[in-house]
């Protein structure tokens, strides 16, 4: 079963139309907004889907979402049983079997500044799972330590893959026989579905999901003994308190944080912390730096996918 079993009518048909074009492995998003026509995503491109599964650049032909099939797929994808999916729900997000991620946006209900729910959900945006095995082959080779890793930071602008890197590095960590503790404040690292990581995270990971950073560092010091402490996009001071108490504890830490091309420097958080370095561009180019900032490696992340790549339109 694929992600086609959440959707109704005409835009079921055309999802499975593209699943046996083998077009839907190469889409990266399919946004549907009430009352506005379904955009899929594929390869950095935003096209309009049609009735009949094709994919256009211009709006013409194209399905238009109505609001029957949003409550429709949030039914299905919650199995009838919203209350369960509450909680997941009122962070803006479903994670559903196979990694795939749903955000969700409409009427927050609120009590005392804090969601308490979502109701009228006027749009989703259905993220499909698209692991890259592989890319972090290479690259984990110059991070490495004897005995161990060397705790490092990656650093990029949004969209150019810090999270992919991230979950690749923890694999291959991981199956070399190091313990690997992952803290997956929102699910996009192991994209847990029951608790169960749908992603390949390795053989020697625990994944402490849907908990804040700073918490999930304290409590998995506490009680797995990680050798890797891995998170994604530290920005707060409890988290950098906490990654201080790791490395105090000996854990060597992943991280990834947001910075634009032209900051490198100053985004680097400079206490010694960290004695690796990743920066990831916009062209998939990334660069590996000691504690120096000295360049040690320098190469493109090849995205590893099953069979030849094919262009969506």
């Amino acid at each position: 079963m694929g992600i086609e079993i959440y959707f109704t009518g005409e835009l079921k048909r055309a999802i499975e139309s593209l699943a046996a074009a083998h077009m839907l492995k190469r889409v990266e998003e399919i946004r549907l907004r009430i009352n506005r026509p379904v955009r899929i995503v594929g390869e950095g491109r935003m096209y309009y889907l049609t009735a009949a599964g094709e994919l256009n650049r211009q709006p013409e032909n194209a399905l238009i979402c109505h609001r029957e099939e949003l409550d429709r797929a949030l039914e299905l994808m919650s199995d009838y049983s919203l209350y369960a999916f509450n909680e997941e729900i009122k962070n803006g997000f479903i994670t559903l079997p196979g990694g795939h991620r749903v955000g969700i946006c409409g009427q927050a209900v609120c009590d005392k500044g804090e969601v308490k729910h979502i109701k009228n959900i006027s749009s989703m945006n259905f993220r499909l799972a698209g692991q890259r095995i592989g890319i972090a082959s290479e690259l984990t080779r110059h991070l490495m330590r004897t005995g161990g890793i060397y705790s490092t930071l990656i650093l990029s602008p949004a969209g150019c893959g810090k999270t992919t890197l991230l979950r690749d590095i923890v694999r291959c960590v991981s199956d070399m026989g190091t313990t690997v503790s992952v803290i997956d404040e929102r699910s996009e690292i192991a994209a847990c579905y029951k608790g169960v990581p749908q992603n390949d995270v390795g053989d020697c990971t625990d994944v402490m999901d849907m908990v804040p950073k700073s918490c999930g560092i304290m409590m998995v010091l506490r009680a797995m003994s990680p050798r890797v402490i891995a998170v994604d996009e530290i920005n707060q001071n409890e988290d950098i308190g906490a990654i201080h108490s790791a490395r105090s504890c000996g854990a060597a830490l992943l991280c990834t944080m947001h910075s634009d091309e032209n900051s490198f420097e100053q985004k680097i958080v400079s206490e010694g912390i960290f004695e690796r370095f990743v920066q990831l561009t916009n062209d998939r180019r990334c660069k590996v730096y000691d504690g120096e900032l000295c360049l040690l490696y320098e190469g493109s992340l090849q995205m590893a996918t099953e069979g030849e790549k094919t262009c969506l339109y």
